[in-house]
């Protein structure tokens, strides 16, 4: 079963996440299989826009924890190759067609898109906040209300809008950046794996929160990288 199914419809491409069994979590071979598709799907000059859903009743539950556990890679491996869609090298519209849960990186996903269309009882969740992770720092600057509604109201006019609309897109700074980087790499690392463990084990999580107390009065700040 292909963890990535499309479908053709004239200028339209149906892109379906396809793991129901996992609510579509997004694995390494699903991650390589969709940068593929958008790969595949901006090269088409037969095709004009993509649908973007799930099998089941999720959209996409985000990072498979599960999976990064037993690779001990917190937040999952990557593609080898880019993922235009990930990067905003897609020039062409996405509709996100969310059919059930929208978690963490899911949520993720749905922000990047264009426009978006949910089924009643779809449920939209940072799960980052209760989980400990970093991960969703820059949800707000993917997608606040003011862009998909602008782009609503381009697309109404003229479609080739999509470029312009994806340059005046918020984004994070160089210097926010830098400062998740170096977030991340602050307070005990070993409590991203527990996160993990956490979660696949159905246990709450044992945090150790910092290698050395101190750290916790010694975190980095933005006005120190901008400088």
């Amino acid at each position: 079963m292909a963890v990535v199914e499309t479908e053709r419809h004239g200028q339209v491409l149906v892109v379906r996440m396809n793991r129901p069994e996992r609510l579509n979590a997004l694995s390494h071979e699903m991650r390589s299989r969709l940068a593929e598709t958008w790969t595949e799907f901006r090269r088409d000059n037969e095709l004009e826009v993509a649908i973007f859903t799930g099998t089941g009743r999720a959209f996409c539950a985000g990072e498979d924890m599960k999976e990064s556990l037993q690779h001990g890679t917190p937040g999952g491996r990557r593609p080898a190759i880019e993922d235009p869609f990930m990067s905003g090298a897609l020039e062409k519209p996405v509709i996100a067609a969310v059919n059930g849960y929208a978690m963490g990186g899911g949520f993720m996903l749905v922000e990047r898109t264009d426009l978006r269309v949910a089924a009643r009882g779809a449920v939209f969740e940072v799960s980052e906040a209760k989980r400990w992770l970093l991960g969703g720092f820059n949800h707000g600057h993917l997608a606040n209300l003011p862009y998909p509604i602008a782009m609503e109201m381009a697309l109404g006019f003229r479609v080739n809008t999509v470029h312009m609309m994806r340059q005046m897109r918020p984004a994070p700074s160089v210097a926010q950046q830098r400062l998740a980087a170096l977030l991340h790499e602050h307070g005990a690392k070993s409590d991203l794996i527990e996160s993990r463990a956490a979660f696949a084990e159905k246990r709450p999580p044992r945090f150790k929160g910092w290698d050395d107390p101190e750290d916790r009065y010694r975190l980095p700040a933005l006005d120190a990288l901008s400088g």
